[in-house]
């Protein structure tokens, strides 16, 4: 196998604190909250190539596994927000990155042909994705660090993994 491919990751992830004595998410209490909010969006563009294994038990019954792997340009955007909970703004910050990402996937599992032309089949998907910009890799020590949050961190990975089934 070999082709074109595109793969987008996006995250979102939100902190918030109440000052002592109020609720957070209570309307009444909303200038004693605060939320540190973060939006990340990979954009992955790229080649890979891979292999289909196939191995027939009977004339119905088999098994498969689809290796892939590629190198991608990476493009994310990150997105900082801090405010309070009746809405003032702190900042608003956009950031932007390009770099190279590393994505790997396997499928594996069995399929059942009910005609020469019908198959049924069942498996389970894993993704492994590196060198991508993370919502919590982006948060930083010190609030009052403007310029590190208009800089996008990219040096995290995530595995997605799961079931699928077709006909």
């Amino acid at each position: 196998l070999a082709g074109f491919r595109y793969f987008r990751f996006s995250e979102v992830l939100t902190f918030g604190s109440a000052a002592f004595g109020s609720s957070l998410f209570d309307p009444a209490d909303a200038a004693d909250q605060a939320y540190l909010g973060f939006r990340c969006v990979n954009n992955l563009y790229g080649g890979q190539i891979g292999a289909i294994f196939n191995y027939q038990f009977s004339p119905r019954f088999g098994l498969f596994l689809v290796p892939k792997a590629g190198i991608y340009g990476n493009q994310m955007n990150c997105q900082t927000l801090l405010y309070t909970g009746d809405g003032l703004s702190t900042y608003n910050l956009s950031a932007r990155k390009s770099d190279v990402s590393f994505l790997g996937e396997i499928d594996t599992g069995v399929s059942y042909a009910f005609s020469p032309n019908l198959r049924a089949f069942v498996g389970y998907r894993v993704v492994g994705v590196a060198n991508v910009a993370l919502a919590d890799n982006q948060f930083l020590p010190f609030l009052a660090d403007v310029a590190g949050f208009e800089q996008v961190k990219q040096s995290g990975s995530l595995i997605l993994h799961g079931g699928f089934a077709g006909l």
